[in-house]
């Protein structure tokens, strides 16, 4: 039962039976609260109060009813609502319905009602005014450049009902004068909108249009909250369901499971990416939306992702059993834990065609060959449905087991993916006649567990991507012109918590290369603690000493783009504070704000200890997170105190977190000289993952640190360049320059690309880690793998502990390119 707002006193009038009662209804966009929001409930009735009525009559007697002047020239009362209950007054109108003051939300049970009855009170009113508020008079709505074109409300998701439903629409400007109607601008709201001239003329329902073509009027709308986007969509569906503010994306995956339990249209399948198979050996690409979603299943996370499959439409039984010779299975579709469980008609395609399917991306990235072979397609599945060619729309099934019907939650997608930008892949196969005529084979009836709906990984909220905030245009400000110093500094209260864990750090220390510009920022992380297991004579000797370094180099100086790495070396004596002394770290992830390549791959460093193990990240030239890189780190902790035999055999450890980060006040400004280096240490803890292994870390019998320092030192003039092995086409999506092969920290720009050498390691540093069981104090071990950081490549724990032997050709090789570097050296003294 609305409520309505009496046009001539200002009063509200409950209907109970709207039927056969004359009113208005007014359609407009919500100001936003930094423009003075809008009027609701709760304000009207104080008005009221203060502004009482002056007749007794019943709002629909026969008499007309005088004007309440006190109320409507209220100054307190929105000009909005005086405007739009003056046009309705002058049309003969005796009440109107405004969303904004007619809903009191501070009832959940009205809240609800309102909003599934919205689209029946749009649809019963005699005639919905819409307020243009963005249009000025003298507009030409039918040119394509004109302020109705680019209207605000053209793009509001609860604006879409408000102008499918009601049979009679009246554009208004925003000084509330008549512009046109849905009738004389039938085409051109059609060109705008994408919703069916038939259709607003009424010529044809709104159930005539499939349901991706409806999803597709939805594609490119917004709403304030999130699960509006869902909630607006109930009447041009004709479903309805409870609203529950705060569940977030799970509304529209609601909505898709109530549209598929009352709406025998399979094309609720077919959204997302698609690629055309116009003959066994030739394929096209249909780019539609979806390329940041690593795996696919049959719900869709968000209207956005039907944009452009408008043209896909539901075809009868009879006409599916003529094309494949076979009639099709029942429409039923059960969630269940498993996944959505349903029966499909699906046929094998060829692994030639299966290949061409591939995109390029994807197909030249070994990340995603390793998971393509982990999850191949199995077959296709065949919906009830057509694309406007005429083309049999398909899903492709992939999973590990070779039978489909066996397996839980199947991935819907050509390929499996690693998740980077652009190597996602195409959801949708469009089959054209001549195809299925070249295939030859039978539909099989498969009952399959499909994976009911893809979940992103939950992100930090610094670290989520976005590209709201323009001035991010360049997120690192570390090289500056005029070649002024850098500055990164702790960031805020870091000193104070990590000393809350007994932790202190030393100043952060500063090396650039004179030539690549590459720089290192290095500091000590000193872990004090107590423990009953150190000697009293020698206690300073058995303190832990953390070397953390953060190397930044510099690939594009004009697009900012920039790549690096964290590590960590544990080190054993105290002067190593002075000289560092590398040691085996394992890093256990790094993330960087997308959209990055994400190809964390482990980096091996041939100088100084061949053990050490590093994680990389590249920073993007478009990047508006305020984490640039993170890393986390497991590190032994030999300070905890043991009391018992049971104790005595576990492992201690502490998180350390690196982070790279722009500053606080980098949300509200772009004058800000510096970045911040975040160091996070837990609490000590008891490993207890299997998949933690022990890597071999610096022992007392290692080098001296004057020869680790000298082999610091050399690193700049022998290091080598690492190809990128997992570079994506990132840059080329976003107009930016192509990605170029990642460096090693300390490279020399004269070095030439060649590949590493794995010098062997004297036999006395070779130690490997101790027998299962054992407790190794002097090592750093990784946690769990990451799903969206860890490398597919060789395991860490692998990585770091490997030896190999260099032989006569490795010898030779590095001879070579050591002559070769001298003499590109000397060249360049010679021209200088």
């Amino acid at each position: 039962m609305p409520r309505f707002l009496n046009t001539y006193t200002g009063e509200f009038i409950w209907i109970a039976e709207i039927g056969a009662t004359p009113y208005a209804i007014l359609s407009h966009t919500w100001r936003s609260a930094e423009e003075g929001g809008e009027q609701t409930y709760d304000n009207v009735v104080r008005l009221q109060t203060e502004c009482p009525i002056a007749t007794d009559d019943p709002w629909d007697a026969k008499t007309i009813p005088p004007v309440n002047e006190e109320f409507f020239s209220h100054s307190n009362l929105s000009d909005k609502i005086k405007r739009a209950c003056e046009v309705a007054r002058k049309a003969g109108f005796r009440l109107i319905w405004i969303d904004s003051c007619c809903i009191d939300k501070r009832s959940s049970a009205e809240l609800s009602e309102a909003i599934n009855s919205m689209y029946a009170l749009y649809r019963d009113a005699d005639v919905c005014y819409v307020y243009l508020a963005d249009v000025p008079d003298g507009t030409d709505p039918r040119q394509e450049d004109s302020k109705f074109w680019a209207s605000r409300w053209h793009k509001r998701g609860w604006t879409l009902q408000e102008l499918v439903a009601p049979p009679c629409v009246v554009f208004l400007t925003c000084d509330w004068t008549f512009l046109g109607t849905k009738t004389g601008l039938a085409s051109t709201l059609e060109k705008i909108t994408g919703v069916d001239a038939v259709i607003l003329l009424g010529m044809k329902p709104v159930e005539s249009a499939s349901v991706a073509k409806r999803m597709s009027w939805a594609a490119e709308r917004e709403t304030t909250r999130v699960e509006d986007r869902a909630y607006s969509l109930l009447g041009i569906f004709g479903v309805h369901m409870s609203p529950i503010y705060g569940e977030g994306t799970n509304a529209f995956l609601r909505l898709q499971e109530e549209i598929i339990k009352h709406i025998p249209d399979q094309s609720i399948f077919a959204w997302g990416r698609s690629r055309t198979l116009s003959a066994l050996d030739a394929v096209a690409d249909n780019s539609v939306g979806g390329w940041w979603y690593k795996d696919y299943g049959l719900l869709a996370p968000s209207p956005d992702v039907f944009g452009g499959i408008g043209d896909i439409s539901p075809i009868i039984p009879s006409e599916f059993t003529v094309r494949m010779g076979r009639p099709p299975p029942a429409l039923h579709c059960v969630f269940t834990p498993q996944g959505a469980r349903i029966e499909l008609a699906t046929i094998p395609l060829p692994p030639e065609t299966a290949k061409i399917l591939v995109d390029g991306y994807a197909a030249h990235c070994p990340d995603c060959r390793e998971a393509m072979a982990g999850s191949p397609l199995r077959r296709l599945a065949l919906l009830r449905c057509t694309d406007r060619h005429g083309d049999l729309i398909a899903l492709p099934l992939r999973c590990p087991e070779e039978d489909v019907g066996t397996a839980e939650n199947v991935a819907i997608g050509v390929h499996a993916s690693c998740g980077k930008w652009g190597h996602t892949s195409p959801r949708v196969v469009r089959l054209s006649a001549a195809v299925l005529q070249d295939l030859d084979v039978a539909p099989t009836r498969v009952e399959v567990s499909l994976l009911r709906h893809w979940q992103k990984p939950v992100t930090p909220k610094g670290s989520r991507p976005g590209f709201s905030k323009p001035w991010r245009h360049h997120p690192l400000r570390v090289w500056q012109e005029g070649g002024n110093a850098p500055k990164i500094v702790l960031a805020p209260n870091c000193e104070e918590e990590l000393a809350s864990v007994g932790a202190t750090l030393t100043q952060i220390e500063l090396r650039q290369h004179p030539l690549s510009r590459d720089i290192t920022w290095t500091t000590t992380l000193i872990m004090n603690g107590a423990t009953d297991e150190r000697p009293s004579n020698d206690q300073h000797a058995h303190v832990p000493l953390i070397r953390i370094e953060l190397v930044l180099l510099q690939q594009h100086p004009r697009y900012g783009s920039t790549c690096g790495h964290f590590a960590v070396d544990r080190l054993h004596r105290p002067s190593a504070i002075e000289s560092p002394q590398p040691a085996s770290p394992t890093p256990v992830g790094v993330s960087s704000g997308p959209p990055l390549h994400d190809d964390s791959c482990d980096v091996p460093s041939t100088a100084g200890n061949p053990h050490r193990q590093r994680r990389s990240f590249d920073i993007h030239w478009q990047l508006s997170s305020r984490t640039l890189a993170e890393a986390e780190f497991l590190i032994p902790d030999s300070t905890v105190s043991r009391t018992g035999a049971d104790d005595a055999s576990m492992d201690y450890v502490r998180l350390l977190r690196l982070k790279l980060e722009d500053p606080q006040e980098s949300a509200y400004t772009k004058d800000y000289d510096h970045h911040s280096l975040s160091v996070e240490l837990s609490e000590p803890f008891v490993s207890n993952s299997p998949s933690t292994e022990s890597v071999p870390a610096a022992t007392p019998n290692d080098r001296s640190p004057s020869e680790q320092a000298d082999d610091s030192d050399s690193e700049l003039s022998t290091a080598h360049i690492v190809p990128n092995a997992n570079a994506s086409p990132t840059s080329d999506l976003l107009d930016g320059p192509p990605a170029p092969a990642r460096r090693d920290a300390t490279q020399n720009f004269l070095e030439p690309a060649l590949p590493p050498i794995a010098m062997a390691e004297p036999e006395e540093t070779a130690v490997c880690s101790g027998p299962p069981g054992s407790s190794t104090t002097n090592n750093l071990v990784p946690t769990g793998s990451h799903p969206s950081h860890m490398s597919a490549s060789t395991p860490l724990a692998a990585q770091g502990s490997s030896h190999t032997t260099a032989s006569d050709s490795d010898v030779l090789r590095h001879s070579l390119r050591v002559s070769l570097c001298i003499f590109c050296l000397s060249l360049a003294c010679t021209r200088t």
